[in-house]
C-alpha cells in the first residue's frame, strides 16, 4: 500500500474513522510525511464536515491564514463535542453562546426590552408593539460570545489554569431554546409566533448561515429548535489565566440590609434563614397560581420546592458571574444571532392587537479556538 500514489492514499484515508486516521501517522515515514503535507488538509476537512450538518467558513479566513494546518484540530474538537449532552443546568454555566442582547424590532414598554429574555429564573419577557395584522413579523438580535472567552469559560471549574489560544475561532451551535410568554390572567393567552427563522450574521449584517422557516409549538414550554451549524472565523492569539472562585452561600439571597448573624446556634435558626431566602425568590404571580392548585401542607411543599429550584438557578448564575469577572478576554465576539418571529397567532383581549412575547431565549453549543 506504501507504493500507491499519494492521490490514491488520500482517497482511502477519506473513508477512515477519526481514531484510525490518527493512528496512520505512526505506520511509517511516508505516512508521517503525507499527514503533514498540504494535500492532507482535505481529509481532515471531510471528517470535520461529517460531524456537523453545516460548516461555514467566514469570509477572509482562507486569505489570511494557512487553514489546512487547522483542519486536524478542528476535526478533533468537533468529534469531542458531537455527543455532548447539554442539560438545562449546564446551559447556564458553560454552554450558552449568547453574550448580550442587542435590540428588538419593536418593544411595547421600556421594561419589556429584549434583555428580559435572558434570565431563566424570572418571569420577565420581551414584548413587541401591538399590530393589527397577524402577518406582521418581529426580530430580536443578540451578540455571540467570543470563542476566546468561551474557551476561558470552559475552564472555570479548574484551579488556576493557563490556556493558550489559537487564531481560529470555532463556534459550534447545537440548538436554540425559546419560551414564549403565557399571560395566565388572560385565560392563558400564548404570545407565540407562527414560526421562526434563525440566522447567524457578522457585524456588517452579512448572513453567514440561515435556517429554513421553522414552525413552533403554541405553548409556554421551553422549545428546542435544532441549529446544527459550525462557524469558523479568524481571531487574534492570546494567553490568559483563570482563577478559581468559591460558591456563594445561601445568605446571598437575603436582602442586603438584613443584619442576620451568619453563625447559626441551632438547626431551627438555620431553617428559618432558608425559609426567608425561599420567600424572597417567589413572585406574587407564582404564589397566586400555586394557591389555585394546592392547599395546606401541599401548598407549602409545592412553594418550597419551586423556590429551592429557583435558588439553585440563581446560585449557579451568581457563581458563574463571579467567575466570569476574572476573565480578561472580550465577552462579545464578531458574530450575531438574529431570530425572526414570523406571523402572530392570537389577539390580546382588550385592545384586539397581535403581540409577540418571549420569556426566555438561549443559543446552546460550544466555542473554542485552535
Amino acid at each position: 500500500i506504501i507504493d500507491l500514489p499519494h492521490e490514491a492514499l488520500l482517497h482511502v484515508f477519506h473513508y477512515l474513522v477519526i481514531e484510525d486516521l490518527r493512528q496512520t501517522i505512526f505506520v511509517c515515514k511516508d505516512f508521517y510525511k503525507l499527514h503533514n503535507s498540504e494535500d492532507f488538509y482535505s481529509v481532515w476537512k471531510t471528517i470535520s464536515k461529517a460531524f456537523c450538518e453545516q460548516l461555514v467558513v467566514a469570509p477572509g479566513v482562507v486569505e489570511h491564514i494557512d487553514l489546512y494546518h487547522k483542519w486536524r484540530p478542528i476535526a478533533l474538537h468537533l468529534e469531542k463535542i458531537q455527543n455532548a449532552d447539554y442539560q438545562q443546568k449546564d446551559i447556564i454555566l458553560e454552554h450558552t453562546l449568547i453574550a448580550e442582547p442587542i435590540r428588538a424590532s419593536t418593544i411595547d414598554y421600556a421594561e419589556q426590552d429584549v434583555d428580559k429574555t435572558r434570565d431563566a429564573s424570572l418571569s420577565t419577557f420581551w414584548s413587541s408593539k401591538g399590530s393589527d395584522s397577524e402577518k406582521s413579523n418581529e426580530t430580536t438580535i443578540y451578540s455571540l460570545v467570543n470563542p476566546e472567552y468561551a474557551q476561558d469559560r470552559s475552564l472555570l471549574c479548574s484551579n488556576y489554569t493557563s490556556c493558550t489560544k489559537g487564531n481560529i475561532g470555532i463556534t459550534s451551535i447545537k440548538s436554540l431554546l425559546v419560551k414564549f410568554f403565557e399571560a395566565r390572567y388572560q385565560f392563558r393567552n400564548i404570545y407565540a409566533s407562527r414560526s421562526v427563522r434563525v440566522s447567524i450574521t457578522d457585524q456588517a449584517n452579512n448572513v453567514l448561515w440561515s435556517s429554513e422557516e421553522i414552525k413552533v409549538n403554541h405553548s409556554s414550554e421551553v422549545q428546542e429548535i435544532n441549529c446544527p451549524v459550525v462557524i469558523i472565523e479568524k481571531l487574534d492569539k492570546k494567553e490568559t489565566i483563570i482563577p478559581k472562585v468559591q460558591r456563594p452561600d445561601i445568605e446571598h439571597f437575603l436582602d442586603e440590609d438584613d443584619d442576620t448573624d451568619m453563625e447559626y446556634e441551632d438547626e431551627e435558626e438555620e431553617e428559618n434563614t432558608l425559609h426567608r431566602a425561599i420567600r424572597a425568590t417567589l413572585t406574587h404571580e407564582e404564589v397566586a397560581d400555586a394557591v389555585q392548585m394546592y392547599q395546606g401542607d401541599a401548598l407549602i411543599m409545592f412553594l418550597n420546592n419551586l423556590a429551592k429550584k429557583k435558588i439553585q438557578i440563581i446560585s449557579a448564575t451568581r457563581l458563574h458571574s463571579d467567575k466570569l469577572s476574572k476573565i480578561t478576554s472580550n465577552k462579545e465576539g464578531r458574530l450575531l444571532l438574529r431570530v425572526d418571529y414570523l406571523g402572530k397567532i392570537q389577539k390580546q383581549p382588550g385592545d384586539e392587537l397581535y403581540y409577540t412575547c418571549v420569556e426566555f431565549l438561549d443559543l446552546v453549543g460550544d466555542a473554542t479556538t485552535v
